[in-house]
């Protein structure tokens, strides 16, 4: 052990972790467009140079030829122009109106230090109608409780959210109210439509459209997804983003002829429903990227909360900084991953991708040993594809 701890200091690591947090920092902080991000002097640059420094010095050091980089982004990030908070709006707005909520706000907004302080013994939530939890401006999550005594532990679905009785004995109409007085910042509001687990369930997602509300429903069972509306498709799934790279004629007509299969799926026959895989190159293209699939799993878990927000592009909710993320716009969900160095054969890369998919790959690759989804507490293929030595 002692030679072993002289010696590292003037070796290559086998295996090196690096952090870097600017390019987040600043693009929060100052939009992610902003000169101190995309400017000839930004974090972008200063980021190139520094993989270059590493790769030097790995290339100096005569390992080049056997050594693996993987590089994930934490997220994508989009410009805020607008910011607005659901709790002046809605909150506020049912005060004016002689419903009084009883609030508790939980979650930070993004730009300020956190609201909970004991991770082991955090105060109790009971005693209030609505706590607010959410994230760095894209998604905005809202739990409301039925009966704090009998059913503390089970999320309300949307019709029971139709009247929901508050603590101070008034009825509300909580859907009706969030589309009616955040009528001008949301793109759409996510519900239970029936209890869900990770097994699967039906959610509704609700948004303003030509002066009324579209409604598309999601159900899920396994990894089957179907998926219809009424009104408008609320996701846009026609949409195609200007800023990811078109599919050539016949990919287009083949996604085409799918697309329409997947839509005109028997609700009542799940054999006729699309996979998630299906589902995930569908969208690979559009505004709102994997929206069918990562919707249909947005309540796996109780955690999940009653309801989530999602504005419009540009509006930031419970937020302080111009750049948000956790939203379904196509520059928060675009973050860079890449698996690159002389191991890696193929010119093959992945349109969509899910967690975990690097560190599966480069663990594949160091230990030798094969990556099962599912399996060793892995959750998710890899991104390699293969494509490793």
């Amino acid at each position: 052990v002692d030679e072993l701890a002289r010696l590292e200091p003037a070796s290559m690591p086998e295996y090196l972790l690096w952090y870097d947090a600017w390019p987040d920092h600043f693009a929060h902080g100052k939009g992610p467009f902003s000169d101190e991000i995309v400017a000839p002097t930004g974090e972008y640059r200063r980021l190139d140079y520094w993989i270059g420094q590493v790769s030097a010095a790995y290339d100096a050091a005569g390992v080049q030829d056997r050594t693996l980089y993987g590089m994930a982004g934490d997220h994508g990030l989009t410009p805020v122009y607008w910011i607005v908070s659901p709790e002046a709006e809605f909150v506020e707005g049912l005060r004016k109106s002689g419903v009084d909520l009883r609030v508790r706000k939980i979650s930070s907004d993004e730009g300020e230090g956190p609201k909970l302080t004991n991770r082991l013994h955090p105060p109790s939530m009971k005693g209030y109608d609505l706590i607010v939890a959410s994230t760095a401006g894209g998604n905005y999550m809202m739990d409301f409780f039925l009966d704090q005594d009998a059913n503390w532990g089970r999320q309300p679905v949307a019709s029971e959210l139709r009247t929901l009785r508050t603590l101070g004995g008034k009825s509300v109409d909580v859907l009706t109210e969030l589309e009616t007085r955040l009528a001008d910042s949301l793109d759409y509001l996510v519900v239970r439509a029936t209890p869900c687990d990770a097994a699967g369930g039906t959610i509704e997602v609700r948004g303003p459209r030509a002066g009324g509300v579209a409604v598309g429903t999601i159900e899920r069972r396994g990894d089957k997804v179907w998926y219809g509306w009424e009104g408008a498709d609320v996701l846009g799934l026609d949409a195609i983003s200007p800023y990811a790279t078109a599919p050539d004629a016949a990919t287009a007509d083949r996604d085409a002829a799918d697309r329409t299969r997947c839509l005109a799926a028997d609700r009542a026959a799940v054999d006729t429903w699309c996979s998630e895989a299906d589902w995930r190159r569908l969208t690979a293209h559009g505004r709102r990227p994997d929206a069918v699939t990562q919707l249909a799993h947005l309540y796996d878990t109780d955690r999940a909360g009653t309801v989530n927000l999602f504005p419009h592009d540009g509006v930031g909710y419970n937020t302080k900084v111009p750049g948000r993320h956790a939203g379904e716009s196509f520059h928060e969900k675009d973050a860079f991953v890449g698996v690159w160095g002389a191991p890696v054969t193929g010119d093959g890369h992945p349109e969509i991708g899910i967690n975990g998919a690097v560190p599966e790959a480069i663990y594949a690759w160091l230990s030798g040993q094969p990556v099962t989804p599912g399996s060793d507490g892995w959750g998710y293929p890899r991104f390699d594809e293969g494509r490793l030595r």
